[in-house]
């Protein structure tokens, strides 16, 4: 198991670098690279995050806290380029997190894996 379900943050603090996909309205997809920084409370029962994106045609910038109890996360996201926020909601999994987006007419889905204590996003 890569993610330890009583503290899956813990792995996580610092800087990280990766690619995702930007599934857009339409159908279109994008590749963006992004750069994460993690930082975790001293219990490791939270996680505040910075995320920067960008593709060739758009940045984004979210700022994020999750709190994880018994396997389950909760949170809030803001988007900072576009202003916009919500909630998060999920779970952790054997390989890392899944992770629900909602909120200012956002809908989204994300599966991050945690491989030799670096996150993928």
């Amino acid at each position: 198991m890569l993610a330890d379900p009583s503290a899956p943050f813990k792995q996580l603090p610092g800087r990280w670098v990766g690619h995702g996909r930007l599934g857009l309205q339409g159908g279109k997809v994008e590749i963006v690279k992004c750069r994460a920084t993690y930082f975790t409370s001293e219990d490791g029962s939270q996680l505040k995050q910075n995320v920067r994106c960008a593709s060739k045609s758009r940045k984004i910038e979210v700022k994020s806290i999750i709190t994880h109890s018994e396997g389950k996360l909760t949170g809030t996201w803001n988007e900072l380029v576009c202003n916009l926020g919500g909630e998060f909601s999920g779970n952790v999994t054997k390989r890392g997190f899944r992770i629900s987006v909602r909120g200012s007419g956002l809908a989204a889905n994300m599966e991050v894996a945690v491989s030799k204590s670096r996150p993928i996003i």
